[in-house]
């Protein structure tokens, strides 16, 4: 659907330089920006955006002495009229230090004085606000230094998780305490998300959400909640067309039942791509949805996207592989109205699809499968939705004027599946080895948006009772991708794996892999 809703935007006053990794928070109708890197060096030039004047205003704020030393790929939250700014890289060193910055606001200036210093390009940060370094009651009970993790806020608590030192990943998650200026890591006996950094975390009433990440190895794309009042995380089931494992992207909560995410780096590109996440039925179930559009900005990493008042996101900055940016754009979230899943809408209307699948009525195409089971379906459908079949229907081939396609090959368990998912969008498989079969059939069919959720869907279903399990499909359908995240996750698990059954079963009958998991937990080691 295209809704083109990037605007370039108007701004006036003094632009923020280029730059990536930098931070952007609200705190009522201003947005304030801090630090980054521009390709030479970590930032400390702090800038605030008035967002509520017809053209938005940038005014760069001239440091007092207390102001944060430079850095890059920090953590912020807002709490109240106060900003903090935890850890990051300042070029040489990683940083463990927590400040906060509280705005006072502009009460004491006279009406006139108000409208100058609201136009005039830089003004002296202690006009607006004072920084200062927290002091944490116990000194040694605190995160260790490391940056690319995410900070957030629920009520007068600021969690932090993730992130990287330059040696290893983090999945601890730290809670600080505003009032009692205390920090405490809290301690899980279930599961956890893997290590990770370059990732996104929100929060909403439902708790903190956290999608992506690179683990050091591997890119990821996964989605976790953690919820506070029960201290444990939770991983919902993931419907939809899911954006690719990456890192660097952007994520911003539009209402408490939605959020918007931009951009990132998958290990081969920059993406621009652009994605509702519609979190309405956490715990259980998230939906993703693309939104495709023309106008979107270029592609590029570590930007900044940031709910601001009026229906509308600012994304600013970030890099493109080759250059670091300072452009701005307005995302309006208001067009977002007609796209955005509703239960009341969407759902009914994707179940009578799905009520169309291998029905005979009104179809007009029928494939012969394996043991010569048949599935009716509909070729304007399947021409709409995948390539594969557009090709086979419209360029002239045997079967575009057939009303049968044979693929004697497949089973029919797994075409439906497929059919299913070109139908709904929607993947609800949980059988591990029709999962695999149905990967590798949406591999040479080129459904690379099915393939990517099937291989979600299946490292979801990874626990230590059946990694071995799941190893073995996984190199029996020379899945790499699979192969080489169960290695990784049972050599993480070795000290509970190395006795069991069936890990003496799959070193008895697949050395080579079993060697694999071995050779990974020397690795991890050194």
């Amino acid at each position: 659907m295209s809704l083109t809703p990037w605007m370039s935007g108007e701004f006036r006053g003094k632009l923020p330089s280029p730059r990536a990794a930098h931070t952007c928070n609200i705190i009522e109708d201003k947005l304030y920006l801090f630090g980054g890197w521009n390709g030479f060096q970590a930032l400390n030039d702090f800038y605030v955006l008035y967002t509520s004047s017809e053209v938005m205003f940038w005014q760069k704020l001239i440091p007092s002495e207390k102001r944060p030393k430079n850095r890059n790929n920090h953590a912020s939250a807002v709490y109240g009229n106060s900003l903090y700014i935890h850890g990051g890289h300042n070029g040489e060193f990683w940083l463990s230090d927590l400040y906060e910055f509280t705005v006072k606001g502009t009460d004491h200036l006279n009406s006139d004085n108000l409208n100058a210093f609201n136009y005039t390009e830089e003004v002296n940060e202690e006009l607006l606000g004072s920084w200062k370094r927290v002091k944490v009651s116990n000194k040694l009970k605190k995160p260790s230094a490391r940056a690319c993790h995410s900070l957030t806020r629920i009520f007068g608590r600021l969690y932090l998780f993730g992130g990287f030192d330059g040696i290893q990943c983090f999945n601890d998650l730290w809670v600080y305490d505003i009032a009692k200026m205390t920090w405490n890591e809290i301690e899980f006996e279930n599961y956890i998300p893997r290590c990770r950094n370059g990732h996104c975390a929100i929060s909403s009433s439902k708790g903190i959400i956290f999608f992506g990440g690179n683990t050091g190895k591997e890119y990821i794309g996964d989605v976790s909640l953690y919820n506070p009042e029960k201290k444990e995380f939770q991983t919902p089931k993931v419907f939809g067309v899911c954006p690719s494992a990456r890192k660097g992207h952007s994520l911003a909560l539009l209402d408490d039942v939605s959020a918007v995410m931009f951009g990132g780096y998958d290990g081969k590109n920059r993406c621009n791509d652009l994605f509702i996440l519609d979190i309405s039925e956490l715990p259980s179930i998230v939906r993703w949805e693309r939104i495709i559009e023309k106008n979107s900005p270029s592609p590029r990493q570590r930007n900044s996207l940031t709910t601001i008042p009026g229906g509308k996101c600012l994304l600013f900055g970030g890099y493109d592989g080759n250059c670091w940016k300072s452009d701005t754009y307005l995302l309006d979230i208001r067009k977002f109205s007609c796209s955005m899943h509703s239960k009341n809408i969407s759902l009914p209307m994707l179940s009578n699809l799905e009520s169309l699948v291998d029905n005979p009525e009104f179809s007009d195409i029928i494939f012969i499968l394996e043991n010569e089971e048949t599935l009716y379906a509909h070729k304007c459908i399947l021409v709409a939705q995948s390539q594969y079949f557009k090709s086979m229907f419209k360029n002239g081939m045997a079967e575009t004027n057939s009303k049968e396609v044979r693929l004697e090959h497949i089973p029919k368990k797994e075409f439906k599946v497929i059919i299913r998912f070109l139908y709904t969008s929607y993947l609800d498989e949980t059988d591990l080895q029709t999962l695999c079969n149905v990967l590798l059939i949406a591999d040479s069919y080129n459904l690379s948006a099915l393939s990517d959720l099937c291989i979600k869907t299946v490292k979801q279903l990874v626990e230590v009772g059946n990694v071995c399990e799941i190893l073995i499909i996984a190199h029996r359908c020379k899945i790499d991708q699979l192969v080489k995240f169960c290695v990784d996750f049972a050599s993480c698990h070795v000290d509970v794996l190395i006795n069991s059954p069936k890990f003496v079963q799959l070193s008895n009958e697949f050395p080579k892999l079993a060697l694999s998991i071995s050779n990974s937990v020397i690795s991890k080691l050194i």
